[in-house]
């Protein structure tokens, strides 16, 4: 998901002449935006500085450090509209720096009208419930108005955190920040998950299925869940985002899906890595 905004933002800053041989690449991220502009930018010759929050888990520093990225570092209770802010700061009084600015730049949504939604109706003409996680809007915004335009009773159901605690790659509107290019009037509604029941969903789906999805996409399947108990039939797709081998070393991974309660209640902090 995130490879494909990247691929789009940085072509299009190319063409427009935003972006020139030379220049540094700057974006705010919690992972797999910074890591996918840290492995495109290494393969077209840009520096790469990603302003993340200090608490993203290791593997992700480490894939970092891999592609060559620059990293500042930002306070972790900022969130990433924390680090968002700093690297806006930064890029402002430095032109020879590109502010990707993947919660504001149309060619997010772009990405997802164009190739995302195309993709999903190719190989299911129908569908009736769309659920995606919202991080920088971009997903729920393209992908919803695309299957909107083949089906306009779908219904588009967007994921986040319940208030206070987090999901990796999911924002809450209850943080007072609603992104610029989510486009509100898609929705059909959304629901908010609790950290626990995201991470339980992603365990469960790798026991039962073998899929190793990351955590915004547990927080995505349990509401896909929820909802099939709502409706008699109809398909529901859901946009799983994010892959699990990210938190492997996290230790909530060791445990056993029997002691699901138990992890509930480890997992009341908002930081849990």
């Amino acid at each position: 998901i995130k490879d494909r905004i990247v691929k789009y933002i940085v072509e299009e800053a190319e063409r427009s002449g935003k972006l020139r041989s030379g220049m540094t690449i700057m974006e705010a991220t919690t992972g797999n935006t910074g890591i996918a502009l840290a492995m495109l930018g290494h393969r077209k010759g840009y520096r790469v500085r990603l302003f993340a929050p200090e608490n993203i888990a290791p593997s992700i520093r480490t894939l970092f450090d891999v592609f060559g990225a620059e990293v500042v570092w930002c306070d972790p209770r900022g969130g990433v509209r924390g680090a968002m802010l700093s690297a806006e700061a930064a890029a402002a009084s430095d032109s020879s720096c590109f502010f990707a600015n993947q919660f504001a730049n149309p060619a997010n949504v772009a990405a997802h009208y164009e190739t995302t939604g195309p993709e999903i109706l190719a190989d299911l003409p129908q569908v009736d419930v769309l659920i995606a996680g919202v991080g920088t809007g971009g997903t729920v915004t393209g992908v919803g108005k695309r299957l909107k335009e083949a089906n306009p009773s779908v219904k588009v159901i967007g994921v986040e955190p319940y208030p206070g605690q987090l999901v990796q790659g999911l924002t809450s509107f209850h943080e007072g920040y609603v992104p610029p290019i989510l486009d509100r009037r898609i929705l059909s509604g959304k629901m908010v998950v609790r950290s626990a029941d995201a991470f339980i969903a992603s365990r469960e789906l790798l026991a039962r299925e073998g899929i190793f999805c990351g955590i915004s996409a547990g927080a995505a399947l349990h509401v896909a869940r929820r909802w099939a108990k709502r409706i008699h039939s109809g398909n529901i797709v859901v946009i799983m985002a994010d892959s699990g081998w990210k938190y492997l070393g996290v230790e909530h991974w060791d445990m056993a899906l029997s002691a699901a309660e138990e992890l509930r209640e480890r997992m009341e902090d908002t930081f849990w890595w």
